[in-house]
């Protein structure tokens, strides 16, 4: 070995291998003999590091330094190798019926990893950066609707449905349903059920329960989120929900007959002609298991077993930007038997139901050059797909786009032909250059579009009607005319607009002008009376009513109330008959006293009015009430009370 290696070895041992001479008895002068004395004055230093360090001593230095080089290497290797950047292979899936959607699904559920590499990840950990902010006798009883729905004849799920003699009450908090008879002071519950738990998870009262009572008053439909709990659940992800069918023609003896099953999130449901259109989300989890259908396929369970949906119903855009499907189920009310089960990939928008199609939608952006070398638009866009329900099956025809995005169900609405959309636009400006691109936030505003529902065609439009920078807030139709409201949030200001669609080839619109607020719901009174519920310009609850007068919206009354309210449309009771309009608030009344009630409003010549307001603890949400011959009956999942109004 060459003199410099033995130096490198003998330095990097030295600290160590002084401290074992030290130690041993050898090395100790004084207990050397005198001939051995003698001997080690006249070695060379040479020699005392040779016999300092024998060759064993030197092999072990160097397997202890190749163990240190080798996990030096190891640790380096862990360190920076990179991160994959791409999805994980699906090839091995090729032989699939729903390969072509395992592909898809396998892309835009990737999630690329937030750092390069474990030194990067390890690095960001130890220091993180801060960034700023960028009954008895049946032929007595007949139902009556309570719930004010969005199009006549075509019945929502609710929590509280009724007959001329009981009220029914869906109480999702206790999982029960609540049967009332209507007997003014003297109302009491008469009959309950409760729901029965599946093992494998939990209801969750937290989520929108909802439930239909059949005209004939025999059956009563249950819609319950379920939470999962069991990993080995027959379904995938971590929600489904259950249609749960009950016989109630004896409610002293309720029965259950039926549940159904289906994979994802409740979104909303349609009762028409006997069949029930119920419409949910499934989505597919990062990282999900494309072996086993579950976890990237909608599913339906019935006591018949499991079924996947078919791929002839499986429905996806040629670009898919969302895992989310949209699944939309007809199921014969009294027999429960499921009629259609098709699923829209990407599709999780707001869902419109008309007499003759349930309107599937969806979001996406396109990307328009410009004629600057390096900008581009990018415009929000709505795809809408309409499903024909009447028949034996679902029938899924061409779909047509507008600009824009929805804000919920009521920015749709079919009439005589037509279907009509207002949506919020948003163009942004992307710029790019050889390397990177940069998205401006764009400006809003509002559009509204008419469709010829048979041709798939625009054939009228109002574009940025609002000032821009202001988004849609609410929307309702009535026959030919529309009405808007728009705000620019931040402000808390809002105009409402009035638009006039008889003529589609000359739109007449009318606005109120600026107006401290804005209604999350707008609801047509009659008579030419249109009322706002929502917020003035603090964040307190304000009911607002409007006429439109030659020509211009007018605010005709307002009235505002220091708490918060349920922005819910299905919580709120509306009486067009008697002109009156009831909510659930929290905070302060009419009268200064701060609680938790349930407040009734007169709108009678668009006057504003407190009938009653009486303590109701509960959720907002989940607070329904209905007048019955002058008195109120008001419910939520703590208490129920009676008032006498009128």
């Amino acid at each position: 070995m060459k003199d410099n290696e033995k130096r490198l070895f003998n330095a990097i041992g030295e600290i160590d291998d002084s401290y074992i001479e030290d130690a041993s008895p050898e090395n100790d002068y004084n207990l050397l003999l005198p001939t051995e004395r003698e001997h080690k004055k006249t070695m060379s230093k040479r020699e005392i590091r040779k016999a300092k360090n024998p060759p064993e001593t030197l092999f072990k230095r160097k397997i202890r330094w190749g163990v240190c080089l080798s996990l030096v290497l190891i640790l380096s290797l862990w360190l920076f190798i990179p991160y994959r950047t791409t999805p994980p292979s699906v090839a091995r899936f090729s032989r699939s019926e729903y390969y072509s959607v395992i592909q898809k699904l396998n892309s835009v559920t990737y999630v690329k990893p937030k750092y390069k590499n474990n030194f990067d990840k390890l690095i960001n950990n130890l220091f993180p950066l801060k960034f700023g902010a960028a009954p008895d006798n049946m032929e007595h009883i007949e139902y009556v609707e309570t719930t004010d729905n969005q199009v006549h004849g075509i019945i929502e799920g609710d929590l509280l449905k009724r007959s001329n003699e009981n009220i029914f009450y869906l109480n999702s908090a206790k999982k029960r349903l609540e049967i009332y008879g209507i007997d003014k002071e003297n109302t009491q519950k008469t009959a309950e059920y409760e729901i029965k738990t599946n093992p494998s998870g939990y209801y969750s009262p937290y989520t929108e329960w909802e439930m239909f009572l059949s005209t004939d008053l025999t059956t009563v439909t249950v819609i319950a989120p379920y939470v999962i709990l069991n990993p080995d659940s027959i379904f995938g992800g971590k929600n489904f929900y259950e249609i749960i069918t009950l016989d109630i023609s004896d409610i002293k003896s309720i029965k259950e007959v039926a549940r159904v099953g289906v994979s994802g999130q409740y979104n909303t449901s349609r009762l028409v002609d006997g069949n029930l259109l119920v419409i949910s989300n499934f989505t597919v989890q990062s990282g999900a298991n494309f072996a086993e259908e579950k976890e990237f396929l909608p599913q339906i369970k019935t006591a018949d077993g499991v079924k996947t949906v078919e791929l002839d119903n499986l429905y996806m855009p040629d670009t898919v930007t969302s895992s989310t499907y949209t699944v939309l189920c007809k199921i014969d009310q009294k027999t429960s038997k499921v009629e259609g089960f098709t699923s829209f990939l990407s599709y999780s928008n707001a869902v419109y139901v008309s007499h003759d199609y349930a309107y599937i939608t969806r979001s996406y952006s396109q990307k328009v050059p410009t004629e600057q070398k390096n900008k581009n638009l990018i415009l929000s866009k709505t795809e809408i797909i309409p499903v024909s329900y009447g028949g034996d099956a679902l029938e899924v025809k061409q779909s047509i786009s507008v600009d824009g995005n929805l804000l919920n169900q009521y920015s749709l609405d079919e009439y005589e032909g037509n279907l009509r959309v207002v949506t919020t636009t948003n163009e942004r400006i992307e710029m790019t250059n050889s390397t990177t691109s940069s998205v401006q936030n764009g400006t809003t505003n509002a559009s509204l579009f008419v469709v010829d529902v048979e041709n798939r065609q625009i054939i009228a439009k109002v574009e940025k009607f609002a000032p821009d920078g202001e988004s849609v807030q609410s929307v309702r139709f009535e026959k030919n005319y529309a009405y808007v409201c728009t705000a620019l949030v931040v402000e808390l200001t809002d105009p409402v607009f009035f638009i006039d669609l008889t003529d589609l080839n000359d739109i007449k619109i009318a606005d109120s002008g600026v107006i401290d607020g804005y209604s999350t719901s707008l609801v047509n009174f009659g008579n030419g009376i249109l009322l706002g519920i929502g917020v003035e310009k603090f964040g307190s609850f304000k009911l607002e009513t409007y006429a439109v007068v030659d020509g211009k919206v007018d605010s005709l009354d307002s009235l505002v109330l220091d708490g918060r309210y349920a922005e819910n449309y299905k919580s709120y009771y509306i009486d067009r008959e008697n002109q009156l309009v009831g909510l659930g608030i929290t905070g302060h009344n009419s009268k200064d006293k701060y609680g938790n009630w349930y407040c009734l409003f007169g709108v009678e010549n668009g006057l504003l009015t407190e009938k009653t307001s009486f303590a109701l603890d509960g959720n907002n949400q989940n607070k329904r009430a209905v007048l019955i011959d002058g008195y109120l009956y008001a419910f939520s999942e703590k208490e129920y009370k009676v008032e006498k109004v009128l």
